[in-house]
């Protein structure tokens, strides 16, 4: 009777057991079924999205931000039993893009070119004693030149000079000029009465502009003119005595000399000191109603003191 109990208890449990493994089996058999006929389900990417900060904007960070990689979905392998479990493969350890550091330009170094733009001039050779005396003293021998002065490159030192003035007359003479401060002259010319000549310097201090001038000359005694009367004039009781003249000046002018290549024009002016001889080999009529004359048979001396001028013109064109 036990037994019998026993053996009804257990068989609603075995009833029970078998239906579910009944259920199971189906359910695998349709899963097949169904994956026989459709595609399999494609793979799905998931994407990280960082959520922005609510607050103010956070500083830009020296190093980009890199998304988490995708986690891929795997499908069921087919042929696989309902519910069985397919294990994901490993995840990649998480590997941050490397930083690319963009490494600085070379600095640029000056180098000097090889090919200088000046190349000084070649020094003159030394003569053999200069290069026996420096070859035993171990120093290279270095020869200086002199710069070369105005007159080695050309200057004009010799012309011709011409004046026009008085005591002096007319002139034309030769012209010597060693510096641009120094001129030096000597003529002949003529009084409008006699001939006559001189010689004479001037100073230049810069070389044009202001002139200092020395001179001194002699007039031959020869017959008086309207113009020898004009330049001296005398007493009218003395001047029918002064039937010739001859004299000798000295002349001290200041002036100016305008320069312009080899030609230069000058106006000078200044003191003249004059010591002269008067004859007057004609008698002279003192009382014309009685028929007076008186003959002065000695030569008189004058001696006088006058401002004098003159213009003048030279032109240099010869010389180194």
């Amino acid at each position: 009777m036990r037994r019998a109990i026993l053996a009804t208890m257990h068989l609603p449990k075995a009833c029970s057991r078998s239906l579910g493994l009944l259920a199971c089996a189906a359910v695998s058999v349709s899963a097949e079924e169904a994956m026989a006929q459709g595609p399999a389900p494609e793979t799905g990417q998931i994407t990280y999205t960082p959520m922005r900060r609510t607050g103010p904007e956070a500083p830009p960070s020296s190093r980009p931000v890199h998304a988490p990689p995708t986690v891929p979905i795997y499908a069921p392998v087919p042929g696989a039993r309902s519910g069985q479990a397919h294990a994901p493969p490993p995840a990649l350890p998480y590997e941050p893009a490397p930083v690319k550091r963009y490494a600085s330009p070379p600095a640029q170094i000056y180098a000097p070119s090889a090919t200088p733009r000046y190349a000084p001039p070649a020094a003159p050779l030394a003569t053999p004693a200069m290069r026996s005396r420096f070859a035993t003293s171990g120093t290279p021998a270095v020869v200086t030149t002199a710069v070369p002065t105005q007159a080695e490159t050309g200057r004009r030192t010799m012309g011709l000079g011409f004046d026009l003035g008085m005591p002096d007359g007319v002139n034309l003479g030769l012209v010597l000029s060693p510096a641009d401060w120094l001129r030096l002259a000597g003529s002949f010319g003529t009084n409008t009465t006699g001939l006559a000549y001189r010689g004479g310097l001037s100073l230049l201090p810069v070389g044009w502009g202001p002139s200092f001038s020395f001179e001194a000359g002699h007039c031959n005694l020869a017959p008086t003119n309207s113009v020898i009367r004009t330049f001296f004039s005398v007493s009218a009781w003395v001047a029918p005595y002064v039937q010739e003249l001859g004299y000798t000046y000295f002349n001290a002018h200041l002036g100016f000399d305008l320069v312009r290549g080899n030609v230069t024009m000058y106006l000078h002016g200044g003191y003249t000191f004059l010591m002269g001889i008067v004859r007057a080999p004609k008698s002279v009529v003192v009382d014309s109603s009685t028929g007076t004359t008186v003959t002065i048979a000695e030569e008189g001396k004058v001696y006088a003191q006058t401002l004098s001028a003159k213009l003048g013109l030279v032109f240099l064109f010869g010389g180194s």
